[in-house]
């Protein structure tokens, strides 16, 4: 036979076979199958619109979600099928909200319509399991149905399917489209069997994060202001379902004797407040607090991360903070003891506009918000190891969990796009991307991957900085930045972090603030590791600028594109006295050893003369090695200035000390090699919740003389990358803190460093400290120098009237005018 002939007889045989199917099939059906000449009785009818209309229910309980107060939801999470009144009392707020109720709203949809998708799914092909196939033979997908049984929401596709049996619809389309509209209704009921972790958790991403939730599982194109946006980065919605689906609520640092909080209490943060109206832009209607009403209103005076005061019943400790030029400025008389007003940064109280370009950004620092502090490969740095020491943080507070801007980045970013945040300047754990100082850990760098892709589809400028205090522990056993070696292993963390991040990120900070790691840490005893040795304190201090100047050669030789930089605490000590010698050797000191031992170094090549002389007996000379300054003055691009405050030092004690430092049990020395004798002196004005004076024509002289002096001859920018304050922050019923106080402090400073443009120093950004309330170093979680206020048992976060009033500088590119 032909092979044609062949294929002609075995379709015939098919044919006949199938005709065969067909008459057994019409024999079964008329022989009182389960078919339709069974008339279905009433009760059939009934089930099958009930469970129909139990479908609907998840709507409404979305919408609620996105309409209702916190107060009712959490009083009655399972509301009744038929609004209650307070449903109806919605709708005004409805018609006469802001965009804040529309975003709630679309993200619950969203959310739960996502959540629906997943159990609809497995739903649907239960029910076309047992409709349509009834497992003959396929053992796979019996299995698999049996397993998408064990979840409860699934056991209704069984009486479902009885139902449908009855109607005679199991060999129909309807068999599939029928389970998975009702099964809408596990919605609900998954919440319930997640301990309502999974829609809470994500609404709160959600809300925090705006309509951008939405790009999470769809591609929405981006405004035209950000079109160099790059796609979600397909590690955050793996990100946001292990936020919903984590385990039990950690306890947070400062919730002691209280337990994780209900579900019903963190919905208070999460939704929207429809109604809400917070001035941006009025001038607050307050008085500045005088020095003497301090102490009523904070429960702690002391230092936290940029100075320490010591009382004058120690001659041997002063402040850390710095001083002018040279110490006999005339200025230095302006603002001595007895004057109580806040000292303006300029003289204009109208609008200022600041030039086309000038970057608005906000800061933050790896150890103090990224919580996760033994995650995915993370091991201790120094701070982790010093938290652990009795009485060295205030009440054992650590950064083990902080913000957990780990899990939260997305709604993090986010929020700082819609306060228009232009810059984001974060730092890198070096603890958690080579823990040891040797090996890369891939899942650190993973994480830095992300963050930088979230804020390039947000439209934010990363600013990255690679190190802000959190040494590996591992390397400080071997001696910490006191052993060269250490300088060497920096610049290899640095190398690292380019070859992942150098092809999204340019602009690299390589320190924040040596200062306070050499001073702070190995002389005072105030920071990590804790020393208390002025020889140590000097060669941290030369090593850390060692480290610096070999991570610029090494970037610089990777990318000679990049903007690379330092970042420097500055401060400003003017005499007590500018005719009494003492107080202007004083003022000489404390400038000496605050800011020349490191702008010399790094932007004239060499150490100050009086300098050297003065810290003679430590042996700072004995780890300068040949070539060590020539590295160290390697080019950069820009400074970074952190600035807080100014103070009046003198040779003689002051009879009120000023006291900064936070109140830790631990005993600390004065951070200073050799600044003996030296008494920072209280002038009347005003001050922050930490007891730092508050003196914004300071930040004008710093950033004219560094510009002077140093940075405009060498062609290097300047920006103010840390600038803020700590003050009694109060919230009201839905967590919002009227901050007049930290408003103010920006509005003056801000109008300083428009004051300072003005006389000609090239400044070309500001970045406010913080963006969030965080783990303020030897202080922990007592002072607050957020604009956006973080509650630490619930993680919500809530804009400050100073981060609304931000916002709109930010947009506008101009401060608005002062009454």
């Amino acid at each position: 036979m032909s092979s044609i002939g062949m294929i002609k007889q075995t379709a015939g045989a098919g044919a006949a076979r199938a005709v065969a199917r067909r008459r057994a099939r019409q024999v079964g059906q008329g022989s009182g199958g389960a078919g339709a000449n069974r008339r279905p009785r009433w009760v059939t009818y009934s089930i099958l619109t009930f469970v129909l209309l139990l479908s609907a229910y998840p709507l409404y309980y979305s919408f609620l979600l996105g309409s209702s107060d916190a107060q009712t939801i959490a009083q009655n999470p399972v509301p009744s099928l038929v609004p209650a009144k307070h449903f109806f009392d919605n709708v005004q707020r409805v018609l006469t909200s802001d965009i804040q109720f529309w975003k709630a709203l679309t993200n619950s949809v969203i959310v739960a319509s996502v959540t629906a998708i997943s159990v609809v799914a497995f739903s649907t092909l239960a029910g076309f399991s047992f409709a349509k196939l009834r497992f003959r033979g396929r053992r796979g997908l019996l299995v698999f149905v049996i397993a998408t049984m064990a979840v409860p929401t699934q056991l209704g596709i069984v009486p479902l399917f009885i139902v449908m049996a009855q109607l005679g619809w199991t060999g129909k389309l309807v068999a599939v489209i029928v389970p998975g509209m009702v099964t809408a209704f596990g919605v609900f009921w998954m919440t319930q069997y997640l301990e309502e972790a999974l829609p809470y958790e994500l609404i709160e991403a959600a809300r925090v994060d705006g309509c951008s939730f939405i790009r999470t599982f769809w591609h929405v194109a981006m405004p035209a202001a950000r079109r160099d946006a790059r796609p979600v980065h397909l590690r955050r919605i793996v990100d946001q379902l292990l936020l919903a689906v984590h385990r039990a609520r950690l306890e947070q640092p400062d919730a002691a004797g209280r337990g994780p909080a209900a579900a019903g209490v963190l919905l208070q943060g999460l939704l929207a407040h429809p109604g809400r109206c917070h001035p941006l832009d009025d001038p607050p209607d307050h008085r500045v607090r005088r020095r003497g009403e301090a102490a009523s209103l904070r429960n702690h005076a002391g230092s936290g991360q940029r100075m320490t005061n010591h009382s004058a019943t120690n001659p041997n400790n002063v402040n850390d903070i710095g001083t002018n030029d040279t110490g006999t400025n005339d200025t230095g008389t302006n603002h001595l003891a007895g004057k109580i007003e806040a000292v303006p940064g300029g003289h204009s109280k109208g609008p200022l506009a600041f030039p086309p370009g000038f970057l608005w950004g906000a800061a933050t620092a790896a150890y103090q918000v990224e919580g996760a502090a033994h995650e995915d490969g993370r091991r201790d740095s120094i701070w982790d190891a010093f938290a652990k020491v009795p009485g060295a943080v205030l009440d054992g507070h650590d950064g083990e969990v902080a913000c957990d801007q780990y899990h939260r980045y997305p709604a993090d970013v986010a929020l700082m796009a819609d306060l228009h945040v232009a810059s984001y300047r974060f730092s890198t754990s070096w603890a958690r991307v080579r823990p040891d100082g040797g090996a890369v850990n891939p899942a650190g760098l993973d994480y830095y991957s992300r963050l930088v892709d979230e804020l390039l589809g947000h439209g934010i400028k990363p600013w990255l900085t690679l190190y802000h205090w959190d040494l590996p522990q591992a390397l400080e056993d071997k001696g910490g930045w006191t052993n060269r070696d250490t300088a060497y292993l920096f610049a290899e963390y640095a190398v690292t972090m380019h070859e992942v991040l150098g092809d999204r990120v340019d602009v690299w900070t390589t320190l924040n603030e040596p200062w306070c790691s050499a001073f702070l840490g190995y002389t005072g005893g105030v920071h990590a590791p804790g020393r208390q040795s002025p020889a140590d304190g000097l060669a941290a201090a030369h090593h850390l600028m060692l480290g610096h100047g070999l991570a610029v050669q090494a970037l610089r030789s990777r990318a000679p594109e990049a903007d690379l930089g330092i970042t420097l605490n500055m401060d400003l000590p003017d005499p007590l006295d500018p005719n009494e010698p003492g107080d202007v050797d004083a003022a000489r000191r404390i400038d000496g050893q605050f800011n020349r031992i490191f702008l010399d170094p790094i932007l004239r090549g060499s150490y100050p003369e009086d300098v050297l002389a003065d810290v003679a007996p430590f042996g700072l000379l004995d780890h300068v090695k040949d070539g060590d300054l020539a590295i160290i003055s390697s080019k950069i691009d820009t400074l970074g200035v952190n600035y807080y405050h100014g103070q009046a030092v003198s040779s003689r004690p002051a009879p009120a000390p000023i006291d900064g430092e936070a109140p830790v049990a631990r005993p600390t020395s004065s951070p200073f090699p050799a600044a003996d004798g030296v008494f920072s002196h209280p002038r009347g004005l005003p001050v922050t919740g930490m007891g730092w004076e508050v003196q914004p024509e300071g930040l004008t002289r710093v950033l004219v003389r560094l510009h002077e002096e140093y940075t405009g001859r060498a062609g290097v920018a300047l920006y103010v990358t840390e600038n803020g304050a700590a003050y009694d922050d109060i919230p009201d019923a839905d967590g919002f803190v009227a901050d007049d106080e930290r408003r103010d402090f920006l509005d003056l400073h801000l109008r300083a460093v428009h004051d300072a443009i003005a006389r000609g120093a090239d400044i070309r950004g500001y970045f406010a400290w913080s963006l969030l309330d965080n783990f303020e170093w030897a202080w922990g979680y007592h002072q607050r120098f957020g604009i956006v206020r973080v509650d630490y048992d619930t993680q919500v976060r809530t804009p400050k009237a100073s981060a609304l009033w931000y916002a709109k500088v930010a947009e506008n590119n101009t401060v608005p005018a002062r009454d």
